[in-house]
């Protein structure tokens, strides 16, 4: 089973509390559902939804589409299938990658929107507005390795590593 909900199930059945295992699995399969539902968008994962209702990081935002922690904690958690997750990280990889690093979302926010809130409040570009962030780039190189991309995770990495830059 994919992702930590996996190990957490796994360990309730290795220590024989399976009334706990199925509780958990009932859980999982109901927040996956959920997750496929409400935050895939055909081609990636919502960043969020925000409290009136209106949809983060969706293709259709002519800003913010496109978010990088949605989607490779989608392929971490496991709410995102393989397939599912193989067509998010692609999106990453198209929209995203650089040759420096992931950006954390394109285009970035030029307009203040109190509804998303401190994202786009920043200048386009910095900090958590379309700025590449070490910390956040090895979740996607994690997600591809899940996903059996090993060569697309190494892409990844490579781009952010300083000592890969050198000639």
């Amino acid at each position: 089973m994919c992702g930590p909900w996996g190990h957490f199930i796994d360990a309730a059945r290795a220590l024989g509390r399976e009334e706990d295992a199925e509780h958990y699995e009932a859980m999982r399969r109901s927040v996956a559902a959920l997750c496929e539902q409400e935050l895939w968008d055909g081609d990636w994962c919502l960043r969020g939804i925000t409290a009136d209702g209106r949809k983060i990081g969706s293709h259709t935002d002519a800003e913010g589409r496109i978010h990088l922690e949605s989607n490779a904690w989608a392929v971490l958690s496991g709410a995102a299938g393989p397939e599912r997750g193989r067509k998010a990280m692609d999106a990453v990889d198209a929209y995203l990658y650089t040759d420096f690093g992931l950006r954390l979302n394109m285009p970035s926010y030029t307009k203040p929107d109190d509804g998303i809130g401190f994202i786009a409040r920043v200048y386009p570009g910095v900090k958590e507005n379309g700025s590449i962030f070490s910390h956040s780039n090895p979740w996607a190189w994690c997600a591809e390795a899940m996903l059996g991309r090993g060569s697309r995770a190494m892409k990844f990495y490579k781009a952010l590593c300083p000592a890969a830059q050198a000639k």
